[in-house]
């Protein structure tokens, strides 16, 4: 499945990243302001958790092809020593760029043409680079994944476009919340709601992606959060 590929190329890179982060130490989190500019938001829970920064790449490994999109407030080809936050989830289709149009939400990553899994969270960069295990990783302050239970699906998402600017809307976003905060979700957990939207750029990380750079950014989180839930 697509997530587990993700989740095996982190576990193999994980031990490099000690030595990776320390050249970094000194680097300003301000510069090398990567990503699509562009504001967008999740609000949830009565907070507002906001993003400046959207990025595509392509995804060709399992039954379908999909667009992965990511979320930031920070450029995600660095490694700031901050509290920072992301939102991925993922479109199924056979084009380059992400289409147009109107994409029900599935349980599966198998469906053309439909979005499915949501994750989002708060992390360290910097300290998740150089955990050797997930009980050294920052403490998130929230946690939240997609739905998966029937009846409680996300409503569908909008996209319109011009040229590289999107807007981008999900108007009933289902989540599972974390409350344990053990990074695993099951699906007794809570259950909370709301509106996603992002108008900007999106930036196509794809051959960053298939690099070797791309595992120095990316929290190990992200491997052990979603080998707790393979979509299905």
């Amino acid at each position: 499945m697509k997530r587990l590929k993700l989740f095996n190329l982190l576990l193999l890179v994980a031990m490099a990243w000690g030595s990776v982060a320390c050249s970094n130490d000194d680097d300003d989190p301000s510069e090398g302001m990567g990503g699509g500019a562009g504001a967008g938001s999740l609000v949830v829970e009565g907070r507002t958790i906001s993003y400046n920064r959207g990025y595509f790449y392509r995804e060709t490994y399992g039954p379908e092809p999909s667009i992965e999109l990511v979320f930031s407030d920070y450029d995600v080809k660095t490694l700031p020593n901050k509290m920072v936050n992301i939102l991925t989830m993922g479109v199924v289709t056979n084009e380059n760029t992400l289409p147009a149009g109107t994409f029900p939400y599935s349980n599966s990553d198998e469906e053309p043409n439909t979005w499915f899994y949501v994750e989002t969270y708060d992390f360290n960069p910097a300290q998740d680079s150089e955990a050797d295990s997930d009980e050294e990783l920052s403490n998130p302050t929230y946690f939240y994944v997609s739905d998966w239970n029937p009846g409680y699906e996300s409503s569908n998402m909008t996209v319109t476009r011009n040229g590289n600017y999107y807007r981008i809307e999900i108007n009933d976003m289902r989540l599972l919340k974390d409350a344990n905060g053990d990074d695993g979700v099951s699906s007794d957990e809570p259950k909370v709601s709301g509106p996603f939207v992002w108008e900007g750029e999106l930036e196509d990380i794809t051959d960053w992606m298939n690099g070797e750079e791309y595992s120095r950014s990316f929290s190990q989180r992200m491997s052990f959060a979603k080998s707790m839930h393979v979509v299905k």
